[in-house]
């Protein structure tokens, strides 16, 4: 028996964008639910779960990030992928710090976006704590648990906070599909 289709909240001002992210999301196979503005995805979000939420940075209303704090504060297992015309490198370091599964640069890439949705579907963790939190072992035995970076995290050395602190992060960046630098 196959799995039920990942549910995904699209919001998203433009309505020629809506409905194109709508429409590529359903031919992959997903449920979709859309929203215009800041207010009809909470109101969507109160109503029900989703497994990923794509949102649009700035919004008539409200800024997308305001939606990526939202499921962070409620503790939701939402991954959300920001995405704006209005892309920077601060707007995106931003993103990330803030949670954020992935950010997308407008116009969109549909392969690109397919491929990021389809992350986000499958890490299926919720949305990251901040960057800031502290490690817990729960979180420095992902090395151990199976995940595809699990070789290369047992590869790291050394067991200090600096340390724990640096694996956690190195798991969580794993997850997206932006490219990271680690030096130090």
């Amino acid at each position: 028996m196959n799995a039920p289709a990942a549910s995904i909240l699209v919001v998203d001002d433009e309505p020629d964008l809506r409905t194109l992210y709508e429409l590529t999301l359903l031919r992959e196979g997903y449920r979709v639910d859309t929203a215009a503005t800041l207010l009809e995805a909470r109101q969507q979000l109160q109503a029900k779960r989703f497994d990923v939420v794509i949102s649009d940075m700035r919004l008539p209303d409200g800024f997308g990030m305001e939606l990526l704090q939202d499921l962070r504060d409620q503790q939701r297992r939402e991954r959300c992928v920001v995405m704006t015309a209005y892309g920077s490198a601060e707007n995106a370091v931003e993103a990330l710090r803030s949670g954020a599964f992935d950010y997308l640069t407008k116009p969109v890439d549909l392969k690109q976006f397919r491929s990021v949705v389809a992350s986000a579907v499958q890490g299926g963790d919720g949305v990251p704590a901040p960057r800031s939190s502290r490690s817990t072992p729960a979180r420095d035995s992902a090395a151990d648990s199976g995940e595809p970076c699990s070789l290369s995290m047992a590869r790291l050395v050394g067991a200090s906070e600096a340390m724990r602190n640096v694996k956690q992060r190195v798991a969580k960046v794993a997850r997206g599909m932006a490219p990271v630098l680690i030096r130090g």
